[in-house]
């Protein structure tokens, strides 16, 4: 998976908005409403990747970052309400995913 430049260029896509949402500071609906509503009604992704790719996400920063385990818990928390909103705007758009 290393190798693919498609999975690559998702995965700074992904970083890329993460910063967005950090950097809102808890202020993050016009950012999170429009990637909600494409992963429930285009993407069908499932809220449960979202809470998978954010064990990953604050893993990695560990290993390749340096994030400690407080920081990695703070993430962890961050990306907990993060989800709750991507999963409250699913239960609006209907998406059970």
């Amino acid at each position: 998976m290393a190798g693919n430049a498609a999975l690559s260029a998702h995965g700074a896509t992904v970083l890329k908005k993460l910063g967005e949402l950090l950097k809102a500071r808890g202020n993050h609906g016009a950012i999170l409403k429009p990637l909600a509503n494409s992963h429930a009604t285009k993407h069908k992704i499932p809220i449960n990747n979202f809470r998978l790719i954010s064990e990953v996400i604050g893993k990695v920063m560990g290993e390749k970052a340096g994030l400690d385990a407080a920081g990695q818990q703070a993430l962890r928390s961050v990306m907990a309400a993060i989800i709750a909103d991507i999963e409250a705007d699913y239960k609006e758009l209907g998406f059970a995913g």
